[in-house]
């Protein structure tokens, strides 16, 4: 009997120890199971940042707007640095846009004028492409101009064009003539050199967009009586001149006027406000604001003399022009300038 009960609890010992050894053994199991879905969480979300980081979004995305999917690069003037042209193209594609290349903006070095002009035509009226960006200013502009149809183009007269310095040509002549929608703004080549400042891009995608634009602070120096407000337009001031001796600058009237000058001398810049000035061609002008006034010497005192010399209100110190900050200008959209001279633009959807 005793060694029935001995076996008995023998027996009993036995079977704990089993169990005990298999409830450690799943306590084990499951936590290395436990351990193991750490670790490969931990693999996944490491690559997913990983992924994260290499396929970060474009700073140029909605560059155009978000109705624009195809960019036309057209040519009127000089070619572009073909280096700079790719690097450009390049950062466009990147951004999700289609980008379709007029083929006499790789060479020759200014082709024929009515190549360019024919090139211009073509890409305006390709029903693929929704916005023309200028691929650089530079020499050839002015004839252009003058060999381009601009009737034909009235077919589609919303087509958004953009470029600035000798582009001036290009973005007013469309004013005159009320055909297609002109900006004054980066080019191409703008965005495959040093690049564009976040300021810029995201100042142009609000434009193209119609949202609100971000307040600037200008400098006054012949301020309004009250907040004035005027549709604007630009350009280079030596073009402006060019373009009132050919009969082809806008009408300013109700305008608010921003002017660039690059690279001349003060008596050279007074000589051309001066020219235009005489010409009344500022006398109905809401305002005028000078954006990047290189003038060599005595830029404060030519911009003092002509704001005397004018009926209407005088800014300076706006990031227009060759420069990084390059704040684009949308001829069809209201702007307002305080007396303090404080710049904005509501929402113009």
């Amino acid at each position: 009997m005793k060694n029935l009960f001995n076996n008995a609890e023998l027996w009993y010992t036995l079977s704990i120890m089993k169990i005990s050894s298999l409830l450690n053994l799943a306590l084990f199991t499951a936590g290395f199971a436990f351990a193991s879905s750490n670790v490969v969480d931990t693999v996944k979300t490491e690559s997913a940042k990983s992924v994260a980081s290499t396929n970060s979004p474009s700073p140029y995305c909605n560059f155009y707007g978000k109705d624009v999917k195809t960019v036309g690069v057209v040519s009127v003037s000089s070619i572009a640095n073909k280096k700079i042209l790719n690097s450009s193209i390049g950062k466009i594609k990147s951004a999700g846009y289609k980008v379709k290349v007029s083929p006499n903006v790789y060479g020759p070095e200014r082709a024929p004028v009515e190549v360019r002009a024919r090139a211009f035509e073509e890409a305006w009226l390709d029903p693929e492409i929704d916005i023309l960006v200028l691929s650089r200013g530079g020499q050839g502009a002015v004839d252009a101009i003058q060999a381009i149809d601009w009737e034909k183009l009235r077919v589609r007269n919303d087509m958004r064009v953009i470029g600035f310095s000798d582009v001036t040509f290009v973005v007013n002549t469309m004013l005159t003539k009320g055909v297609g929608h002109p900006l004054s703004g980066p080019m191409l080549s703008s965005i495959g050199g040093t690049g564009l400042t976040k300021s810029t891009i995201e100042w142009l995608r609000k434009t193209y967009d119609g949202d609100e634009l971000p307040v600037k602070k200008l400098k006054v120096v012949k301020a309004p009586e009250k907040t004035i407000s005027g549709l604007g337009m630009a350009g280079l001031l030596e073009r402006f001149v060019r373009l009132e001796e050919m009969g082809l600058l806008p009408d300013m009237t109700g305008r608010i006027v921003f002017i660039e000058s690059l690279n001349t001398h003060s008596e050279f810049a007074r000589e051309k406000l001066t020219i235009l000035q005489n010409k009344g061609v500022f006398d109905k002008a809401a305002a005028v604001v000078f954006g990047d006034f290189r003038v060599a010497e005595g830029s404060k005192t030519t911009i003092a003399e002509f704001a005397k010399a004018v009926k209407c209100p005088v800014f300076s110190g706006f990031s227009y022009g060759h420069i990084r900050e390059n704040l684009a200008i949308d001829f069809r959209r209201e702007y307002f300038i305080s007396p303090k001279g404080i710049l904005s633009s509501p929402a113009c959807r």
